[in-house]
């Protein structure tokens, strides 16, 4: 489906096979080069998707090439290909209807992932602007999954969140 619109430091403690008294006192470890890293590669997948979530909501029908380049930017693998795809159609409906979108806010929360790939949960508003019609405010709530390639942070996926 084509979608439109924590982190904290591991300390390792070691316990081993020491008396029972000195099991009461848990020995802290330097975090390995991997735990150090993921609180930022947290952050920064946490941080692109956010970006990304406020790229795709943000579109003016006077300027959709700039629009669509970005979006190719920030995306890869089969989002890439069905934003690609799909986009001519929906172009054509946002010139009909000179439709324009304006990101309001956008917050995202880290869900679960590694070094290469995330999973931000992502909840938008945005204001959608139509030629003979009112503003609308639309909220979204998205899983957004992201994949780290060439050492960016780039958009492979994205659904709307299932109720709960």
């Amino acid at each position: 489906m084509l979608v439109i619109g924590g982190a904290g430091v591991a300390i390792g403690v070691a316990i081993g096979d020491s008396p029972a008294a000195e099991q009461t006192q848990p020995t802290q470890t330097q975090p390995t080069q991997t735990e150090r890293r993921t609180p930022d590669t947290r952050a920064a997948a946490q941080r692109a998707a956010c970006d990304f979530a406020a790229l795709m909501s943000t579109y003016d029908y006077r300027d959709l090439d700039s629009y669509q380049r970005a979006i190719d930017a920030g995306s890869t693998g089969r989002y890439k290909t069905d934003f690609n795809s799909a986009f001519p159609q929906v172009r054509e409906l946002i010139v009909l209807t000179q439709m324009s979108s304006t990101s309001n806010d956008v917050q995202c929360s880290y869900q679960s992932g590694d070094d290469k790939r995330a999973e931000v949960s992502v909840h938008s508003e945005h204001t959608v602007t139509k030629a003979f019609e009112a503003p609308q405010t639309v909220r979204q709530e998205l899983t957004v999954m992201m994949e780290q390639v060439d050492g960016r942070w780039l958009c492979s996926g994205m659904e709307p969140t299932q109720p709960k």
